[in-house]
């Protein structure tokens, strides 16, 4: 879910990511991945008036956005039997990109990003007696 200032004029949406870590030993990892979201700027910013011979008329222009964060950063797990709990930090960039149809262009608006993440790795519990009998 992406949240967005008040002030930015763009409403909360729900986002849509994949990303992956390879660790390189049981405590660092690097990972990579990318997030989507499909947001809507807020009508009551950005209004608008019409005027069509003796009438005008008032009318907020809502537009959506698409907003895609590729992203790389380094991990640090603290392993244990059944859970791993992690810390992750990164920096990408996110693109924004207007409505092709409203704003005539197919232009981005791109910037750099940076992203902090905790978490916890659940190990299966097959997955932890296969690999405690492999070691007797």
């Amino acid at each position: 879910y992406m949240t967005f200032d008040k002030a930015s004029g763009i409403k909360n949406a729900a986002a849509l990511g994949v990303s992956t870590t390879y660790y390189i030993n049981r405590y660092f990892g690097v990972g990579a991945g990318v997030d989507v979201a499909r947001p809507q700027t807020n009508g009551d910013y950005f209004v608008s008036a019409l005027t069509f011979q003796d009438t005008t008329y008032i009318v907020r222009v809502h537009q959506p956005l698409t907003i895609v964060m590729p992203q790389l950063s380094l991990a640090l797990r603290f392993p244990t039997e059944m859970v791993s709990p992690y810390l992750s930090a990164g920096a990408g960039t996110y693109s924004t990109y207007l409505d092709a149809q409203q704003s005539n262009s197919r232009k981005a608006i791109t910037r750099m990003a940076s992203n902090v993440a905790a978490g916890v790795d659940l190990r299966s519990p097959t997955a932890s007696a296969s690999a405690s009998r492999s070691r007797t």
